[in-house]
């Protein structure tokens, strides 16, 4: 069987912050959230699991099929903008994607250390 794992990382949280202040980071991070959601399979599982970083476990997926899952994810999550609530200016997330695909003798900390040094 194989199992492959996304890792979505948002980029520039800290400076959104500074600039929008907290209230919009963390609707950028319930957008992201969202989006990675409702793009995914019924039995794949998302979630997000630091400050920045989301996952998504896809299993019975080889390498492959799960980059092609996690890149087309990650450009619709870099496409996406939300709307600053004082004006009308547009932010735009944007994560950096990686992949891996668990293999004998692995841990779950090896894959997702694994994912997030194949990140782009």
């Amino acid at each position: 069987r194989s199992l492959s794992m996304g890792v979505f990382t948002l980029d520039e949280l800290a400076g959104i912050n500074h600039q929008y202040g907290y209230n919009i980071g963390d609707k950028l991070l319930r957008q992201v959230g969202m989006l990675i959601s409702n793009l995914v399979r019924g039995e794949d599982l998302s979630a997000r699991f630091s400050g920045r970083r989301f996952a998504l476990v896809m299993p019975e997926t080889r390498l492959v099929s799960g980059e092609h899952v996690a890149y087309r994810i990650g450009s619709v999550i870099n496409f996406t903008e939300i709307l600053e609530g004082a004006s009308d200016t547009p932010i735009r997330a944007r994560v950096s994607t990686g992949v891996a695909t668990l293999s004998a003798g692995m841990s779950a900390e090896d894959l997702i250390q694994a994912a997030v040094a194949n990140s782009r």
